[in-house]
């Protein structure tokens, strides 16, 4: 029974970290990978030729600032920090800095 226990919460653990990792982008293939399969797996529970689309309608004052249709209705941080890839050139960088 302790062994079982203790295979039980190794594995828990190893899937902390696992979760820790992709959460946190330090993974960059884990996290292509997990994002890839969840596409494929969204994609299969999605009937072929059917698009899934959500539509909300309310009043916004005037001077608030917009909000996307993607977040609407989630709960999002204050606070976000960015991380560039080594892959991006200072022109990427530079025009995401502008853009933010």
């Amino acid at each position: 029974m302790r062994w079982g226990r203790g295979v039980l919460l190794v594995l828990l653990g190893g899937l902390l970290m696992i979760g820790l990792g992709y959460r946190s982008g330090q993974f960059p293939q884990l996290t292509a990978t997990i994002d890839q399969a969840r596409n494929r797996i969204s994609g299969l529970m999605t009937p072929q030729g059917q698009v899934v689309t959500h539509a909300h309608s309310f009043e916004v004052p005037k001077n608030a600032t917009p909000v996307e249709s993607i977040v609407r209705g989630v709960s999002l941080d204050k606070t976000y920090h960015y991380r560039f890839s080594d892959q991006l050139n200072a022109d990427g960088k530079q025009a995401f800095s502008d853009a933010v």
